[in-house]
């Protein structure tokens, strides 16, 4: 056995199918041992001897993992971090190279630990399928996925040669990147969240500063529309589940309003939170969202505890306009609601079509960076006065609420509701 560079205790799993095509980890043979590393191998101690893996051999470190299969290792573990590693290795049915993966779970430390030292010697890597990809296809693939799919308009961008264009996309439609249709996948996303890092911000974005020094944690709201974004999706009740990817605009539509429980952010690996959504039922839904700002929106949005104008504001960012709509999520009735899109284009923080003014934008914009650290209740509350001060509940606008609330009360067979009272609820 050779010196080893770094040793570090860890459970493990040395040999897994592909991570993508692995459904739970239930079924999986945890060994729990003192892990060595060289500069050239990995040594996994089995009933064996020791699994040998060449770090030449490693194509991704820090696999994403769906946010169920780490919940899963963590109860299975015991053990707060996990860490997937790809790498290629003979198959046991022919001569051609598969790819495996290596799961670790352990103290935050030592998965750091193992994290950053094969970083230090071998870099992420990038996973196979995408090692080949030119900068034409890699262009046709960003365009793609931001929505852009009109052959006129990307012709230009590839110096209108109409063979360049089509080879491109014949060649992502053959890795599995788009399908017939042009549409982006699963897998295409994970390329281009590969191109863009964790840095890109957007054009003409107006970025938020965290005060921690973690750059994943940062979070930046752009005057972009943030409906196209795709998030993470997983609904989960025992042992059944379903994952998939939903557009921001249709995520509200995803989520069972009714039946909502408890809404709370957690982190699920290192550096990555999702929203933790509760049902009456014992189901659970997790969402880790593209990009943070739709996180902290969806969180304010969907809270009974938070101040009602806010969670309006947050719905329209979030793609919701149809008045009906907005009225279901809050829980308000719908004249009273309308009375509040109205107050909210008078004081210019929507557009007469429900959606955000650059003075709504700048709103949610300050909303995000005070619930970033989360507990910075005073400005939440300065936040919150800011709105209600700002002239829109003037005089002629508390009557008209009163007479709303008088209504929505008498149909509800109470009659002391006031605008106010709702508001606070």
């Amino acid at each position: 056995m050779k010196e080893m560079d770094i040793e570090i205790e860890l459970a493990y799993v040395p040999d897994v199918p592909h991570l993508a095509s692995v459904r739970n980890a239930n079924g999986l043979k945890w060994n729990n041992g003192l892990i060595g590393v060289t500069v050239t191998d990995i040594w996994l101690p089995t009933d064996e001897g020791f699994e040998i893996v060449p770090l030449k051999s490693i194509e991704v470190v820090g696999r994403e993992m769906p946010v169920y299969m780490v919940n899963e290792i963590r109860k299975i573990t015991k053990h707060p971090s996990v860490l997937a590693i790809d790498y290629k290795k003979k198959s046991n049915f022919s001569s051609a190279f598969v790819t495996y993966t290596m799961l670790f779970a352990g103290d935050s430390k030592n998965i750091v630990k193992l994290s950053n030292y094969l970083i230090s010697l071998i870099g992420f890597k990038v996973d196979a399928t995408f090692a080949d990809i030119t900068p034409d296809e890699s262009r046709l693939l960003c365009l793609l996925a931001a929505g852009m799919d009109n052959f006129d308009m990307l012709r230009p961008i590839f110096d209108n040669d109409k063979e360049k264009l089509n080879h491109a996309f014949m060649v992502l439609k053959k890795k599995g990147l788009v399908d017939d249709y042009a549409s982006t996948t699963q897998l295409g996303f994970e390329y281009v969240e590969q191109i863009k890092g964790k840095e890109g911000g957007v054009i003409g974005g107006v970025e938020i500063e965290s005060d921690d020094d973690d750059s994943e944690e940062s979070t930046y709201i752009t005057n972009t529309d943030p409906t196209k974004k795709m998030n993470k999706y997983l609904w989960e009740y025992n042992k059944s589940s379903i994952n998939g990817l939903v557009a921001t605009s249709e995520l509200l539509q995803c989520i069972p309003i009714d039946d909502i429980d408890g809404v709370e952010i957690e982190d699920v690996k290192l550096g990555t939170k999702c929203l933790h959504i509760h049902t009456k039922y014992d189901a659970h839904i997790y969402i880790e969202p593209e990009d943070k700002s739709i996180m902290f929106t969806l969180h304010v949005a969907l809270n009974n505890n938070e101040d009602m104008q806010l969670r309006i504001l947050c719905s329209i960012y979030l793609g919701v306009v149809k008045p009906n709509e907005l009225a279901h999520i809050v829980n308000m009735p719908a004249s009273l609601l309308e009375y509040k899109l109205d107050s909210f284009k008078e004081k210019g923080y929507i557009n007469p079509n429900n959606k955000l003014s650059s003075k709504g934008m700048e709103l949610i914009g300050d909303l995000i960076y005070t619930k970033k650290s989360d507990e910075k209740s005073s400005e939440h509350l300065d936040l919150v006065e800011s709105v209600e001060n700002s002239d829109i509940l003037s005089k002629s606008s508390i009557e008209h609420s009163d007479i709303s609330s008088k209504s929505s009360a008498e149909m509800n067979g109470t009659e002391n509701n006031t605008d106010d009272e709702i508001m606070n609820d």
